[in-house]
């Protein structure tokens, strides 16, 4: 008895203590995000374009967009969200662009996972579907 109540003091310690502002995801091999709660936003996002991946880059993609996901292991008050973007004017900004991932045979979680909102930034929207958006292009082109 005495070990459940030791065990039950520290669950409740757990409970109380500060959270971590700074979450790190690891979501594929190639793909790895440190997004802040505080602001709901990435700090970074660290991604490795495999030119295997890119062979067919001047392709269209051959999947189907999927919605923009919430990340189910960060609390639910710290979540970024879908409403969060609904008539704010910006979009949700691609941080790993889903092209980069777009013709990745092996691994059809890799496209999909980059609709995860911890990859996404509020953006211009001008911003995102013009100068951001060549920017990826080129960096795909020099990959």
């Amino acid at each position: 008895k005495l070990e459940d109540i030791k065990a039950q003091r520290s669950a409740s310690l757990a409970r109380m203590a500060p959270r971590v502002p700074v979450r790190l995801f690891q979501y594929n091999p190639n793909l790895q995000i440190a997004f802040d709660t505080r602001t709901r936003n990435p700090v970074y996002v660290l991604e490795r374009i495999v030119v295997s991946d890119q062979e067919n880059k001047n392709q269209p993609p051959n999947r189907k967009r999927p919605r923009f996901f919430v990340e189910p292991n960060i609390p639910e008050m710290y979540q970024s969200r879908n409403s969060h973007y609904q008539g704010s004017g910006y979009d949700r900004g691609h941080m790993a662009p889903a092209a980069d991932f777009s013709n990745d045979q092996h691994n059809d979680d890799s496209f999909r996972q980059t609709f995860v909102l911890t990859n996404t930034c509020p953006q211009d929207a001008v911003l995102n579907r013009t100068l951001w958006a060549q920017l990826e292009d080129w960096t795909r082109r020099v990959a």
